[in-house]
């Protein structure tokens, strides 16, 4: 969602501070494409030849531009915000006038306009408002190490109520991963039967070495009765004991509620995919803009999942230049390191529902 959609307010008080994200200039970045496309083409003889998480990350580090955005900020009296970003990225929070002198620009409130009832959600802020300039200039002295930078001009995600993780194992008897006759098709709708029978998926057991993960926000959760149900009304086999599904949870009659809207996306991703491939599974809830996710996937300390799903989008109209930029290099980051990305084309096709 663009900063147009939003109510501009008054200047911030130059006192306040803000926390800001600089992705420090990557190396390598031809060749990284380059290679990806080398280890995904079947007919090349590196085929499947994937590089682990700190080779890629080796081969694309800049530890001497990063050395010196810290050493700018830190003259500057901004401070440094640790994190475990592995030679990308350098986060600071520093007073709102200290930005406007460096950024050239100045910082306003934004609020959501009550006129505006096309997202059904909130954006949670310790004042209500965020905080945000309609553009920005780095000095010449920064241009050189920095990609660009996050949290100035593209607004956060829309999401609902702040939410706590919670493991949950989803256990049945039965384990068998065959679909089996009794399996519904039902006229008129893509089913999992329907979607084996296309790619000849007789077996759904999935490589148990596999992993898989959706990425969901806007508060979205998932019921884990649903998802039984869902299995038990189209004949499917259930999923097997050691199939764990890592996520927020609600339960059935909390999902009910407000016409199921924090729910109903997240379910039918979570049981679709556990329908088609019983492997482990997560269900990433994420506050985070798509391409800082794939950011901590990239730097996480653990391997990323094989497959990620993403459901969700955003208007491209919408969506900062660098934000584009940043999820497409950590995708071939992620691609280099095995991961394959699966990105649905929006609700009514590319062209979205507007």
């Amino acid at each position: 969602m663009g900063l147009e959609r939003l109510s501009k307010g008054l200047r911030v008080i130059e006192t306040e501070t803000h926390d800001v994200t600089f992705i420090v200039k990557q190396k390598n970045t031809e060749e990284l494409t380059s290679r990806l496309y080398d280890v995904s083409d079947p007919s090349s003889k590196n085929y499947g030849n994937h590089m682990t998480q700190k080779e890629v990350n080796d081969f694309t580090s800049n530890p001497d531009s990063l050395a010196e955005v810290v050493a700018y900020l830190e003259a500057a009296g901004a401070t440094i915000i640790p994190q475990r970003a592995l030679g990308e990225c350098v986060s600071a929070q520093a007073p709102i006038a200290l930005w406007e002198r460096i950024f050239h620009t100045e910082f306003r409130s934004f609020s959501v306009d009550p006129a505006d009832n096309t997202d059904a959600y909130k954006i949670e802020t310790k004042s209500g408002v965020i905080i945000r300039a309609e553009g920005y200039s780095l000095p010449l002295d920064l241009d050189v190490h920095v990609e660009c930078v996050i949290n100035i001009i593209q607004p956060p995600l829309w999401r609902g109520s702040k939410l706590t993780h919670e493991p949950v194992s989803l256990t049945s008897a039965r384990s068998s991963s065959r679909f089996s006759e009794e399996t519904r098709v039902i006229a008129g709708y893509t089913t999992p039967a329907l979607l084996s029978s296309l790619y000849f998926m007789d077996d759904a057991s999935g490589d148990p070495r596999v992993t898989q993960a959706v990425y969901q926000t806007h508060g979205e959760l998932f019921s884990p009765e649903d998802v039984t149900h869902y299995q038990a009304a189209l004949y499917l086999p259930k999923i097997g004991v050691n199939r764990t599904v890592a996520s927020q949870v609600r339960t059935s009659a909390e999902c009910g509620r407000d016409n199921c809207q924090y729910c109903t996306e997240s379910i039918i991703d979570i049981s679709l995919m556990l329908a088609l491939a019983r492997i482990p599974t997560w269900h990433s809830y994420s506050d985070r803009s798509y391409g800082e996710f794939l950011q901590d996937l990239v730097n996480g300390p653990e391997a990323p999942p094989h497959v990620i799903n993403f459901s969700y989008k955003a208007d491209e109209v919408n969506t900062a230049r660098s934000e584009l930029d940043l999820f497409d290099f950590n995708a071939q980051k992620l691609g280099l390191m095995g991961t394959t990305i699966v990105v649905a084309s929006g609700d009514d096709g590319v062209m979205s529902r507007r």
